[in-house]
């Protein structure tokens, strides 16, 4: 796999730093800012080829599917079917541009299930090592930052070193969102990274004749070939912009590494996920400030529906677009606020009199 930027020391600046730049990654079988976009990697000191601990990528799911960025035909309760992740050999890919889905992808991009992709998964043998699922959701449309899913850690080697991930749309025809084939080494020094983002789109399954969200059934009698959705293809433009003139992406599959101990093999991260189910990929320490058990600010939040964890917890509700359960509600705290400025105000006016009278 050849990772290119304007330049080969743009490459490796972002390798070790971290700095987010446009990619463009091929090899013979992808070109994958056709498939997903890379717009995050950070090295490791981890060297794929020489690692014999337990190797594991942590990763979140995450919502961008959204009214504001995709709104035609938007449905009114939308949700991500379960989200899917494994490890594998560059031999094998669930799906792949211009051909035909096997029937584990038709499966969760129709109906949303997941067996069928296990079997074929178990199925591949020595090609696939190591699979894991998150819960699916109902998108909360006031509050995006808990359109989140957290995977088990899945196991990758110098052997089985490429990610894939898909999840399906509900409702769809036959549409779903995903990758397939993302390298989780840097070719340049042979190491795995330690943190990465890859955006992905929508996809057509090209099993199902559906123009909208809740089309009923129209199965083909001729499936077509996987496909992107683009603006030049997509149904009742659906996914495309407000713009009109691209589909943006929909999903984010975001990771991190983590070698176990040569004595703990098969180890688990602490805490992960979360107790209090916060996004801490994003909002880092989160885990720990919304605790209520440790020594840090942090208040329980009102429940607004039952898409909201039953107990939530935020450093701050007000901030965070809540209303505090316990304590002043964010108008009296704004008033208290504005009261404070004023006052603040008036007494910076008498003190700049005096001063000015004393001064004549």
């Amino acid at each position: 796999m050849r990772l290119t930027t304007s330049t080969a020391a743009g490459a490796l600046l972002l390798a070790t730093t971290g700095i987010q730049a446009d990619i463009v990654m091929e090899n013979e079988l992808i070109i994958s800012n056709e498939v997903f976009d890379l717009n995050y990697a950070m090295d490791s000191e981890v060297e794929a080829v020489r690692q014999r601990n337990e190797t594991q990528f942590y990763c979140i799911f995450r919502s961008k599917w959204t009214v504001e960025d995709h709104p035609e035909h938007f449905p009114k309760l939308a949700r991500f079917s379960t989200p899917v992740l494994f490890s594998h050999t560059k031999q094998y890919t669930p799906f792949l541009k211009n051909r035909e889905a096997n029937y584990g992808i038709e499966i969760i991009a129709e109906e949303g299930f997941t067996s069928k992709m296990q079997e074929q998964l178990d199925q591949a043998g020595d090609m696939v090592l190591d699979y894991g699922e998150a819960r699916g959701f109902y998108l909360n449309r006031k509050h995006y930052d808990l359109n989140i899913a957290y995977f088990p850690p899945v196991v990758v080697t110098d052997d089985h070193p490429y990610l894939s991930g898909i999840a399906g749309f509900d409702p769809s025809p036959d549409w779903f969102t995903g990758f397939y084939m993302m390298d989780t080494r840097d070719e340049y020094s042979g190491k795995f990274w330690s943190h990465f983002k890859v955006q992905s789109y929508p996809w057509d399954a090209g099993t199902d004749g559906g123009t909208i969200y809740e089309d009923v059934d129209h199965e083909l009698e001729f499936p077509e070939p996987v496909h992107r959705i683009t603006p030049e293809n997509a149904q009742n433009k659906i996914f495309v912009s407000p713009m009109g003139d691209e589909v943006l992406p929909v999903a984010e599959f975001e990771c991190i590494l983590h070698v176990c101990p040569a004595e703990e093999p098969g180890c688990r991260k602490p805490d992960w996920p979360p107790k209090n189910g916060c996004d801490v990929l994003l909002y880092p320490e989160c885990d720990n400030y919304c605790d209520p058990e440790v020594d840090e600010v942090c208040e329980r939040c009102v429940r607004e529906s039952i898409l909201d964890p039953e107990i939530l917890y935020y450093p701050d509700c007000c901030a965070a677009g809540r209303e505090p359960k316990t304590g002043k509600d964010c108008a009296g705290r704004r008033s208290g606020a504005t009261s404070l400025c004023v006052g603040n105000v008036v007494s910076w006016i008498f003190l700049s009199s005096w001063i000015a009278f004393w001064m004549m």
